[in-house]
């Protein structure tokens, strides 16, 4: 199937999608409004965030960009109250919100440390948290979507923090699933491999770089976003509605070797 096939099986859902502003999270949130979702793209760039809410309009699409900062409670809080007032209640969320660098483990500043732990693993509770008091407290289910890596699983050098809070986010969507699961809420995680994205766009430009990644994919390439964005609209679907604390790894066969 095309991966950005529209069936509008979304329809009648609001969508709030964080780091929507750009690659990965940019495809999220054009795949779930082609599935007729209401969409809330949230960015902690409101330029970013607004260029994704303007290519959703071309096609029609129910959205609105949303500043915020998903390593701030205040900022969440006011972000999740602003999308569920103007779209109504959010039923699916996307933690995609991610920040990744790459610094040797003996050079490693605390500054390195917090940043990445605070965007990429407290931002997933922060928003899991205040999405699902909403929706628990509504008596109304919903999904929880987070984007894991498979960092999560293998080691990579130069990632130790982004590693680190990567495998935070996939136990997280376990133990959330585990306690969710009462308020008919599920959570799953989606875990890529190497993805054409604006943040691997020069590695992948290196040949040296191409040479020694690429053969390590039985599938021979990166992925596009729009194949992350795929599994996404899938997990937010119907049809995985019984799907709960899996995490679904999107490769191309990486952990195969």
């Amino acid at each position: 199937m095309d991966a950005s096939a529209p069936t509008g099986r979304l329809s009648g859902h609001v969508a709030f999608v964080t780091g929507g502003g750009s690659g990965i999270g940019r495809a999220v949130c054009v795949r779930l409004a082609r599935e007729c979702a209401s969409v809330a793209v949230v960015d902690v760039v409101a330029d970013a965030a607004e260029a994704t809410a303007a290519l959703l309009r071309e096609d029609g699409a129910a959205v609105i960009p949303i500043t915020a900062d998903v390593a701030s409670r205040e900022s969440v809080e006011a972000a999740v109250d602003e999308a569920w007032q103007r779209l109504g209640p959010i039923d699916i969320l996307v933690n995609n919100a991610g920040i990744m660098g790459y610094r040797p483990f003996l050079r490693l500043t605390d500054a390195d440390w917090d940043r990445t732990m605070a965007v990429n693993a407290k931002g997933v509770f922060l928003c899991s948290q205040a999405v699902a008091r909403r929706l628990s407290k509504a008596h109304l289910p919903g999904t929880i979507i987070n984007m894991s890596s498979i960092v999560s699983e293998v080691a990579i050098e130069f990632q130790a923090h982004y590693a680190a809070s990567k495998g935070a986010v996939r136990m997280l969507t376990r133990a959330m699933a585990l306690e969710l699961a009462a308020h008919d809420i599920t959570v799953n995680a989606v875990a890529p491999g190497v993805v054409e994205t604006a943040m691997t766009a020069d590695l992948l430009a290196d040949p040296a770089v191409a040479e020694v990644t690429l053969p390590l994919i039985p599938l021979g390439r990166a992925a596009k976003p729009e194949e992350v964005a795929a599994t996404v609209a899938f997990l937010a679907s119907a049809d995985a509605r019984y799907l709960t604390g899996t995490s679904v790894t999107v490769d191309g066969g990486y952990l195969l070797r």
